[in-house]
C-alpha cells in the first residue's frame, strides 16, 4: 500500500512566493517537476525567481501558442523556438534537477509526436569535425529561415567559414567559425544581433 502524503494547498500568494515553494519541493521530489501556472506572465515571473535562487537548476519553459488555430497570424517565433527546445529536451532524462513551467491552455493543445524530434539535435565542440551542409540540411529540416542577418530565434546565415543561428530563445545568437579546409571548427561565440559582433566564446554548443 502506498502512503498517502498531504500537501498544503496555497491560494491568493504572488507568483514570485510560488517558486520558493517550488524551490521546497524540487528538494523533496526526485525527477521532473511540473508546475502548470496560471498563464505565461505568471511562469515568466516564477521562471525569473527559480533562475535566481537555483542557478543551476535546469528551468523549461512551456508556453501556450499565442494566437488562435487557423488563424491567419503565425505564432510568434520565440514561443515557437521556447516550445520546440522543451519537447526536445523532455526526450532526454535530466542530468540534474529539472523543472517543467507550463499552464493549463498549454496543456489542452495538442503538441507534435516525440518521433518528430528525435534525430534532431546536435551537439558542436571546438575542433571536432562539421560538414556545413549537413548542418544546413539540419537547420532547414528543423524548420530555421535562412536570412542574410540572423536577428530572431529560427534564423541562420551561412557566410564563408562562418555560420550564425539562433536555436532557442536566447538573448543572442551563435556563431561558429570553421576552418574552410579542413572543415573543423575553431570557435563558437555568441553575437550582438543588432551589431552582429561577437561576444563570448564557448568550448561547446548544443544538447
Amino acid at each position: 500500500m502506498g502512503q498517502t502524503v498531504d500537501y498544503p494547498t496555497l491560494w491568493g500568494v504572488p507568483d514570485s512566493y510560488t517558486a520558493f515553494f517550488l524551490r521546497t519541493r524540487l528538494s523533496e521530489h526526485a525527477g521532473t517537476l511540473v508546475h502548470i501556472a496560471r498563464d505565461d506572465a505568471a511562469i515568466a515571473v516564477i521562471g525569473d525567481v527559480l533562475n535566481y535562487l537555483e542557478p543551476g537548476l535546469e528551468i523549461l519553459r512551456f508556453p501556450a501558442w499565442d494566437c488562435l488555430p487557423y488563424d491567419r497570424v503565425s505564432p510568434h517565433p520565440v514561443i515557437i523556438a521556447e516550445r520546440a527546445d522543451t519537447l526536445s529536451r523532455l526526450l532526454d532524462a535530466p542530468k540534474g534537477r529539472r523543472v517543467v513551467l507550463t499552464t493549463v491552455a498549454a496543456l489542452v493543445q495538442r503538441v507534435t509526436p516525440r518521433d518528430v524530434f528525435q534525430g534532431q539535435t546536435m551537439r558542436i565542440s571546438v575542433g571536432e569535425s562539421c560538414d556545413p551542409e549537413t548542418l544546413i540540411a539540419l537547420l532547414i529540416a528543423s524548420g530555421y529561415s535562412r536570412t542574410d542577418t540572423v536577428r530572431e530565434p529560427g534564423e541562420f546565415a551561412s557566410r564563408g567559414g562562418s555560420s550564425t543561428f539562433s536555436p532557442r530563445p536566447k538573448p543572442r545568437p551563435c556563431v561558429l567559425i570553421s576552418s574552410a579546409m579542413k572543415l573543423r571548427i575553431s570557435g563558437v561565440s555568441t553575437s550582438n544581433p543588432r551589431s552582429q559582433r561577437r561576444r563570448s566564446r564557448f568550448l561547446n554548443y548544443g544538447q
